[in-house]
């Protein structure tokens, strides 16, 4: 039951960026064009911020990593350290935030990225959709 949502949610999540990609692409080439002279004197960093958007795919890719690595720890808690199903959601979604705010953080550190907190709030909502996922009977 499980692999079988987790497929349909990454067929959804591979269409859904697909079109978001072929929206992003059209609508930045006109941008960019009138954008470009104006742009020269920002910082890369702040470019890239101005370039992070709510529907970006990496939106999309942020949340089906954490849905995936939420489900996985869920199933290695509750399945490999015989944890009751609650002690398997904190941990799971414990690692699962670690993990997404630890990327963010390593990204702020980067030369040219920044701290988006639009990549964290996609890395929640597939903590939260992971764990809806495996308490499933």
């Amino acid at each position: 039951m499980v692999w079988r949502v987790a497929t349909v949610l990454f067929l959804l999540t591979t269409i859904s960026e697909c079109y978001c990609q072929s929206l992003q692409h059209r609508s930045f080439n006109k941008r960019y064009l009138a954008a470009q002279d104006s742009m020269t004197d920002i910082p890369s960093s702040k470019r890239a911020q101005l370039r992070d958007h709510w529907l970006a795919p990496d939106k999309a890719k942020h949340l089906m990593g954490s849905l995936i690595s939420t489900v996985f720890f869920h199933q290695v808690a509750s399945h490999g350290f015989q944890s009751s199903q609650s002690e398997a959601a904190l941990a799971a979604a414990g690692i699962s935030f670690a993990l997404g705010a630890g990327k963010e953080c390593m990204d702020r550190r980067k030369e040219g990225n920044f701290f988006s907190w639009k990549d964290l709030v996609a890395d929640v909502a597939g903590l939260l959709t992971g764990l809806v996922i495996a308490n499933q009977p």
